[in-house]
């Protein structure tokens, strides 16, 4: 059989609770009845019913592995409407237990929903904890072994209609990790680009963008052509 959740764990502890202050206790709502079942059994003094799951008070929104936090509220109410000897046994049981009750007043509709008249009743707010699972970290099987890729740097020069030099014009890397900008000449170098592939370029600048791809064998320093009007 499944472990009892949270909410099933938090009832049942309620129930035992209310056992231990001298009283019968039964799950739901208030029924209103108060014979015996005919086979010798009393009915309950108290109706524990679940009524509501609250956020907790204060709580942030979570994130990651946090755990969730909420708060289940009960309705504790007497079976009968006259059993003021029950509701002072819970009372009293609160100032020495781990519940404190709280005084809300008990919406109309609740009594009527349940076909009973109203009845002097309180809430119990029992606090619930959701832990969220962590992730299982797959098992290193093989050594670490590191791969290095050779690097080479990228000088180059951008140039403009005309064969004019851009300057200021910022030119990175497609993965950009290397970042930099022409010079007064339209020259640029890029330190750490790798050696044995293609070099795909960003350029963008004095109202251009635009893409440049320069080949592992292409000769020193790369010339890049822009034959697009300035906006």
């Amino acid at each position: 059989m499944p472990e009892p959740g949270i909410v099933e764990t938090a009832t049942t502890a309620l129930l035992r609770w209310v056992g231990g202050a001298g009283l019968s206790a039964r799950q739901g709502p208030p029924s209103g009845d108060t014979k015996s079942d005919g086979k010798g059994a009393k009915p309950a003094d108290v109706h524990v019913w679940l009524t509501a799951l609250l956020p907790e008070q204060g709580m942030r929104p979570t994130t990651g592995l946090e755990p969730v936090r909420f708060r289940m509220r009960f309705l504790l109410a007497t079976a009968r409407a006259d059993d003021v000897a029950a509701l002072d046994r819970l009372l009293s049981a609160t100032t020495t237990g781990p519940h404190r009750p709280v005084f809300d007043e008990v919406p109309a509709h609740v009594w009527q929903s349940s076909g009973v008249p109203a009845r002097p009743a309180f809430y119990v707010d029992v606090p619930g904890r959701l832990d969220r699972p962590a992730p299982a970290t797959p098992r290193v099987t093989a050594p670490l072994r590191i791969e290095t890729v050779p690097l080479r740097p990228l000088s180059g020069v951008v140039l403009g209609p005309r064969d004019t030099p851009l300057a200021g014009m910022r030119v990175e890397s497609a993965d950009r990790t290397e970042v930099t900008y022409t010079g007064a000449d339209g020259t640029f170098v890029l330190d750490g680009l790798p050696a044995d592939r293609p070099a795909r370029l960003r350029l963008s600048g004095r109202g251009l963008r635009f893409h440049h791809t320069v080949t592992a064998d292409a000769a020193s320093p790369a010339v890049i052509r822009c034959e697009i009007k300035e906006a």
